[in-house]
């Protein structure tokens, strides 16, 4: 094993490859006699897509050592039981896109009985626990796990371990939309890698599919491409589960949308169904993906064939629905049928999906999920004629993406956004924040062709701007009515208007923030 050739940062194959190849240095009486060997063999070719022979294997071995009790002569027991349990729980990981509650008890319960055992392996497994957690969307749980796995690191001093660790909880904070803290931790783990395991390029890769998603959400969409394109080949070739493949190919088709169009985007999700070992983990994600591009691109004969073709309406309704979909999964779905009850004008409909998608997001923590949703109820409230709560619904929506630095939950719903941004100009009810009206233009200007933006000057009505033009002249109520031929009750109607747009009490500070904005 020590003479097996050295890794080079060239090659793409190192990660399952290399330990495939090192297995078939062994002959296979040896593996046989030797379970913690054939486990690893089971391992390879579960994850290489050799399902049915990997479950052969460990039923094979399952018997041969009386369930996982017995080592061969000599062997440790308890090692091979810590293993075993690793083992399992990755090819779990592998297999799945969704976790039960009670699964995750279970295992919780296993880590438990092997956590003095092996103090590395339990450190893995303890990660497996949180990446579940953070599958199912209970990202507190999530967190807590990935914490008491950091605590293991912390005594293990493992660079590799504590890499990864970084890894996941920029997945956390991505998950929870914290972008600007994902790509903090995303390049602590970045920053060691290059320093310590330039060689192993599946991390790189992986960390990069995290990082582009970011880039898209800022609206950084040629730096989005080129880690997407470098990480591609790699993770379907290399390594991979849920999580990043999921990240993958959401944020690979939606730039394949926006430059090529709905058939590029559909082409490259049928290519990843026919990836064996991608199509496996994404068993619901894909078709739930290419019924979100059907939406966007307004086919939505093809969106209803897809969603009855693989049961999605009747999965995202059911009581279990979050043991059997991701909450990418789960998301996807729900802002489709949304979209689609939309435009196919059943807008109680939609409301009703929005309220049990908010509710689940809220209670999660996941700040992009809640600001899209804020957005699509704008959209329905205003074809409602709803305006005080489409304007409501709006700036919330607003005020999370500024916060947050979100772009592309806005820019990918253009139609709504050019029907929604000139609303901010009218001069009914509150008007927004200075900074969120300056956040609105900048998404506003991003817009293909642009759209009518929110300017200050036009917060106020023709008549206000001459109330307070006269009123910066210093000229009384009584003056101003006489010039522009109102009585003084409409002078007065107007400067509470005026006051109350502006967030004064007062004629002076009035006159004095006008100045300051611009508006005079």
């Amino acid at each position: 094993l020590h003479s097996f050739p050295t890794r080079r940062s060239s090659d793409l194959h190192i990660g399952d490859e290399r330990i495939a190849a090192i297995l078939r240095l062994i002959p296979d009486d040896r593996l046989t006699a030797t379970p913690r060997l054939a486990l690893c063999r089971v391992f390879m070719n579960y994850k290489q897509g050799f399902v049915a022979q990997a479950r052969y294997q460990y039923e094979e071995i399952s018997r041969r050592t009386a369930g996982f009790t017995v080592d061969r002569e000599g062997g440790d027991n308890a090692q091979l039981a810590t293993e075993t349990a690793y083992v399992d729980l990755t090819m779990q990981i592998y297999e799945r896109s969704s976790a039960s509650s009670q699964f995750l008890k279970s295992q919780e319960q296993r880590l438990a009985a092997v956590m003095h055992t092996d103090m590395r392996l339990s450190l893995v497994m303890q990660i497996f626990v949180g990446l579940f957690y953070m599958l199912r969307g209970d990202l507190d749980l999530a967190a807590s796990a990935l914490e008491e796995a950091e605590k293991i690191s912390a005594r293990l001093a493992s660079p590799w371990m504590m890499i990864w660790l970084r890894h996941h909880f920029g997945a956390l904070a991505l998950a929870r939309g914290q972008l600007h803290d994902a790509r903090y931790q995303l390049h602590l783990g970045l920053k060691v890698w290059r320093r310590e395991f330039r060689h192993d390029v599946s991390y790189r890769a992986l960390t990069y599919i995290l990082l582009a998603e970011i880039d898209y959400e800022f609206n950084s969409l040629t730096e989005a491409q080129s880690k997407i394109d470098e990480a591609l080949y790699s993770v379907e070739h290399v390594d991979g589960w849920y999580a990043p493949y999921a990240s993958l190919y959401e944020t690979a088709s939606m730039l394949a949308l926006h430059s090529d169009g709905p058939e590029r985007a559909q082409a490259l999700l049928g290519r990843a169904e026919g990836i064996q070992r991608v199509c496996r983990v994404l068993k619901h994600f894909l078709p739930a993906m290419r019924m979100h591009i059907a939406v966007l691109a307004k086919d939505i004969a093809l969106a209803q064939e897809i969603a009855d073709k693989h049961g999605l309406v009747q999965l995202w309704n059911s009581q279990a629905s979050h043991d059997e979909l991701s909450w990418r999964d789960w998301e996807l779905i729900g802002f489709s049928l949304c979209r689609l009850a939309v435009q196919t004008d059943h807008l109680q409909q939609a409301i009703e999906i929005l309220d049990r998608m908010y509710q689940v997001a809220r209670s999660s923590g996941r700040l992009r999920s809640q600001a899209r949703v804020y957005l699509l109820r704008a959209d329905v409230c205003r074809r409602r004629a709803e305006h005080r709560s489409t304007m409501q619904y709006f700036t919330q929506a607003l005020e999370i993406g500024a916060a947050q630095g979100y772009v592309r939950i806005f820019l990918d719903e253009p139609e709504r956004l050019r029907a929604l941004l000139p609303m901010l100009n009218t001069t009914r009810g509150e008007v927004p924040p200075r900074h969120l009206l300056a956040f609105a233009t900048r998404i506003g200007s991003a817009l293909p062709g642009g759209a009518e933006q929110p300017k200050e000057s036009e917060l106020f009505s023709s008549r206000e701007q001459e109330v307070i033009r006269e009123l910066s002249l210093g000229h009384s109520n009584k003056l101003i009515a006489r010039k522009l031929d109102l009585s003084e009750a409409t002078v007065k109607f107007h400067l509470q208007k005026i006051f109350r747009k502006l967030g004064v009490r007062h004629r002076t500070s009035a006159v004095a923030k006008a100045h300051r904005r611009g508006l005079l």
